[in-house]
């Protein structure tokens, strides 16, 4: 199975947890390769913090490849949510990427709802979430006023386009009745 056939089945409507937890993995992959390797910050001397964020989170998505059940997969692809919200706070914090990168943050929340939509998670996982994005919000804005969105055109284009998809997905599940809200 070629890499192009695996993501398109990732992202099938109704995809099964395996499938989801693939599709999670490629958003963050993603969110780290745009945020982190265009960056400045990367190619000054030394083994520095845009480095460690590449090398950790490879190790984290390779550990989060070993086979699991279901419950875990979807365990996992919540605790990647949390890594990728987490990574938009330092990258933007640290100058690694410009404040653009905030874009990852609606990529996260609408990759929530599709396993909110597809049952994978409940409500509740869902709000706790969004709390913590609305607080990583704050304190970016509030820590880095100067920061413009213009000088970074590659996350914005990733987040967008990952978002785009995200969308795509739960209209794809809207529009197919699959747990439909009654």
């Amino acid at each position: 199975m070629n890499f192009i056939t695996y993501v398109k089945e990732a992202v099938t409507p109704g995809g099964t947890p395996a499938r989801y937890l693939v599709w999670v993995q490629i958003i963050l992959l993603g969110q780290v390769l745009t945020s982190v390797v265009p960056s400045p910050v990367l190619y000054e001397t030394g083994f520095g913090l845009p480095e460690w964020i590449l090398v950790i989170t490879g190790i984290i998505l390779l550990v989060t490849s070993i086979p699991a059940n279901d419950h875990r997969k979807i365990l996992l692809a919540y605790a990647l949510y949390l890594l990728g919200l987490l990574v938009s706070a330092v990258t933007i914090s640290y100058g690694i990427t410009s404040l653009s990168g905030i874009v990852f943050m609606l990529t996260w929340a609408m990759t929530l709802f599709v396993a909110e939509r597809r049952e994978y998670i409940s409500f509740d996982l869902v709000t706790l979430f969004m709390v913590l994005m609305l607080v990583s919000s704050v304190v970016l804005l509030m820590f880095n006023p100067k920061m413009g969105v213009a000088d970074n055109w590659i996350v914005l284009s990733a987040g967008g386009l990952f978002t785009a998809l995200d969308i795509y997905l739960v209209y794809i599940d809207f529009g197919s009745k699959r747990n439909f809200y009654q």
